[in-house]
């Protein structure tokens, strides 16, 4: 799909921790028919936090033990689910995390959890007793679905693809990395995954003014779609490549 030009939010300063990594593409022409639309989720943001949502990228693949780098994990379009664990916010409130001054609840934070607790990474680092809310063990697999992975993280070339709740996008995937040595690979278990929030009003007001006509509530996703910078193996002062 050939783009016609991209507009990327103002209030990105190239930090991705920092929040805002997300641009609108414009296509020259409608999306062909194959391409899946799905429109901005426009619930509350507090309805999200806990819950389990989808995340959709074309990324490298593997799995927790391996990471993303094993040979053969060709690039891959897939879905599967995680546990939205928090917003990066400033403040005690639950759910939230003080982990990056200056993301002001515009992050999503997810971790990739095996059902075990060493790699429940946001619970190590942010959780108990402080905020004993962020503390779970993920999705478990049932063993009784065939189809049933349990929880999946976020791979290399995912950024940008879209988290989905109840049907409806609530951010881009942005960046990932560990934040601590626990025995598994960069993108495998343990480690803690960013989503840009398009809720948060840095993101939400600007998306509004670009792609949505006056008292138009949802978009009209034909012809723009929207990404987010590469995903990093970072540290907390890690910057875009």
């Amino acid at each position: 799909v050939l783009t016609a030009g991209v507009r990327v939010n103002p209030a990105y300063t190239g930090l991705v921790v920092a929040g805002a990594d997300v641009a609108i593409l414009d296509l020259p022409s409608e999306a062909p028919a194959f391409a899946t639309t799905i429109d901005l989720y426009d619930g509350p943001a507090n309805a999200v936090l806990g819950q389990q949502y989808t995340i959709i990228g074309y990324g490298s693949t593997g799995t927790g033990q391996t990471g993303d780098q094993q040979p053969g994990f060709a690039f891959a379009r897939r879905f599967g689910f995680n546990r939205m664990d928090a917003t990066a916010n400033p403040g005690t409130q639950p759910n939230t995390v003080d982990f990056f001054s200056d993301a002001r609840g515009s992050i999503w934070i997810s971790d990739f959890d095996n059902g075990t607790g060493p790699v429940d990474s946001i619970c190590r680092i942010f959780g108990n007793p402080v905020n004993a809310q962020l503390c779970n063990q993920g999705i478990p697999t049932d063993l009784n679905n065939p189809n049933s992975v349990g929880e999946v993280g976020v791979g290399r070339g995912d950024s940008g693809g879209p988290a989905v709740f109840q049907g409806r996008v609530i951010g881009v995937a942005s960046w990932g990395g560990q934040f601590f040595a626990n025995g598994f690979p960069q993108f495998g278990f343990g480690t803690i995954y960013g989503h840009t929030n398009l809720l948060a009003t840095v993101n939400a007001t600007w998306l509004r003014q670009n792609i949505l006509p006056p008292q138009q509530v949802v978009p009209e996703p034909s012809t723009y779609a929207m990404l987010a910078g590469g995903l990093l193996a970072i540290g907390l002062g890690a910057r875009r490549r």
